[in-house]
């Protein structure tokens, strides 16, 4: 065998041997990077935004979003304390209208009556058919009339108190009823009896 048979040694690979066609990427492996990093980026904006419950793990919170805040320390100033006040002579009190003048009294005035009937009297049996029923009563008050199913009846005391009003009376006995105004707490009730002359 001669030389130029033998297959030379050059110690280089033929060209191409070594080559092989790159290996394809993996589809899946392209949509789970796709859907973490969705996510992730979700994750991140609602913290961002505060709608998220907590913080993505990994993230570092600031002492100013913690929920109880820091102590404040307050500075109490003493204030000076206070000059002691001049002392004050009291001074006169005007007099008063109702402290009566010395050696003098006061006017007392005059009670007001309630209301009183002085005409007729309860139980009085009389002889016509309408009377004049007579009282007392304060000056300008309101004499009311009760009328049972009917319209009161009113008049006014003079300035003097004195109030009459005249009554319609039916045969036999006649319940009268009268006050002051609508205070029924003054009310007067009287039984007068109309007997016809025979």
């Amino acid at each position: 065998m001669s030389h130029d048979d033998a297959p030379q040694r050059t110690g280089l690979a033929p060209r191409g041997s070594f080559r092989t066609p790159p290996p394809r990427p993996d589809p899946r492996l392209a949509w789970v990077v796709i859907v973490a990093a969705l996510v992730v980026a979700s994750v991140a904006v609602a913290w961002v935004l505060g709608l998220g419950g907590s913080p993505p793990r990994g993230a570092v919170t600031s002492p100013s979003s913690s929920a109880t805040p820091a102590p404040t320390a307050s500075l109490r100033t003493t204030a000076p304390p206070p000059s002691p006040a001049p002392p004050s002579t009291p001074s006169p009190a005007p007099p008063s209208a109702a402290s009566p003048a010395p050696g003098s009294s006061l006017p007392t005035p005059e009670p007001q009556s309630a209301l009183t009937i002085d005409f007729p009297s309860d139980g009085e049996v009389v002889r016509t058919p309408v009377i004049n029923v007579v009282g007392v009563a304060p000056p300008g008050a309101t004499i009311t009339r009760d009328i049972p199913l009917w319209f009161d009846d009113h008049t006014t005391a003079r300035p003097d108190g004195i109030w009459m009003l005249s009554v319609p009376l039916a045969q036999g006995e006649n319940e009268l009823a009268f006050r002051i105004g609508d205070d029924r707490s003054t009310e007067i009730r009287l039984f007068v009896t109309y007997r016809a002359p025979g």
